[in-house]
């Protein structure tokens, strides 16, 4: 999954996507191919395939967390 961040939601169209990343739920974007630059707004670009003839794929979830480390 590329993915790319930046602060305001203008400048996220212009930033550079990084990656692809695994799609293993505990993916960090901090670790190679990344990382992530910290920005209040994520994208993520999804690719929808089927193994079926005639089934339209979907995606059903996406979930993204925060972790703040240098909270103290």
């Amino acid at each position: 999954l590329p993915t790319r961040s930046a602060p305001t939601s203008a400048e996220l169209g212009t930033a550079p996507w990084i990656g692809p990343f695994t799609a293993d739920p505990t993916t960090s974007l901090a670790e190679p191919p990344g990382p992530v630059s910290a920005g209040r707004f994520l994208e993520l670009s999804l690719r929808l395939w089927s193994s079926t003839p005639g089934i339209m794929p979907r995606v059903r979830a996406v979930s993204v967390a925060a972790r703040c480390d240098d909270v103290g």
